[in-house]
């Protein structure tokens, strides 16, 4: 169980990385559940076919479990809990890293 297997399955961007932060904080909310494609396309926000993606690739890492009637569940696990924690740390100072260069350009722009 790895979301790192997950998204290597998935095209290596930023955005695949939001995505499954973002599809994860789904089932993150709902542990033990079985929630169904549209549920996840309703929450996060995604296109369905991007959606469907994710959570194949999150089954095929063992992240997720399918139960072949278009229900996916999520068994909370403490190395995944990590593993995203991490993902999202990561991202959040890149954003944070970005910002500080637009931030930047902007006052040195202004000087000249």
């Amino acid at each position: 169980m790895t979301l790192a297997r997950a998204l290597a399955q998935l095209a290596s961007c930023r955005e695949a990385e939001d995505d499954v932060v973002a599809v994860m904080d789904v089932f993150g909310r709902h542990p033990g559940d079985t929630v169904q494609v549209l549920d996840v396309v309703r929450q996060t926000g995604l296109a369905e076919d991007r959606a469907e993606a994710i959570l194949r690739a999150l089954v095929a890492a063992l992240v997720l479990d399918f139960d072949g009637a278009g229900g996916y569940r999520y068994e909370r696990d403490v190395a995944v809990e990590m593993e995203l924690r991490a993902l999202k740390d990561r991202l959040r100072a890149h954003r944070e890293h970005l910002q500080g260069n637009v931030a930047r350009f902007r006052a040195h722009r202004d000087l000249y």
